[in-house]
């Protein structure tokens, strides 16, 4: 090989690696689609919140019963009082890629409970009890995956 073969080499040879540099295409991780596959209701907190179990039709459901005592509401220090409770879950698998869930209330009217969302429109699990009644709330994953779990809230 003459010096011209080896000059044309190297100028080829480096020309590519800026061409490929600034033209290249970028590397991308693929980040898999994990759909959830439970949600477990953990727990709940309020004023007088027992938990025990309810059986409808063969199925056993959790059950959080609470005495009520006035609407709940917010205080002027943001706190949550009177008859309120706030739901605590757990999706599935940990490494779910959208854990965000729904919350509805299949079973009562609007004028017996009120559930609180962030301005963004997601569920904080937080529902204030307006009076008397057995709510039947269902926990539904946001992903599409069409996963719930049902618990019953009684306020007597």
């Amino acid at each position: 090989m003459n010096k011209a073969t080896v000059l044309i080499i190297g100028v080829v040879y480096l020309a590519s690696i800026v061409l490929i540099s600034l033209l290249g295409l970028n590397s991308v991780v693929a980040q898999p689609n994990v759909p959830v596959t439970k949600i477990e209701c953990t727990g709940a907190i309020g004023p007088g919140v027992s938990e025990g179990t309810y059986t409808d039709k063969g199925n056993t459901y959790q059950l959080f019963s609470m005495k009520f005592t006035e609407a709940g509401q917010y205080n002027n220090d943001g706190q949550p009082t009177g008859t309120y409770i706030q739901l605590s879950y757990r999706v599935y698998p940990d490494n779910a890629s959208n854990k965000l869930i729904r919350i509805t209330v299949s079973n009562a009217s609007d004028s017996a409970y009120e559930l609180i969302k962030l301005p963004s429109g997601e569920d904080l699990g937080l529902i204030f009890i307006k009076r008397r009644a057995t709510l039947i709330v269902d926990l539904w994953a946001t992903d599409g995956s069409n996963v719930s779990t049902r618990i019953y809230i009684d306020a007597y």
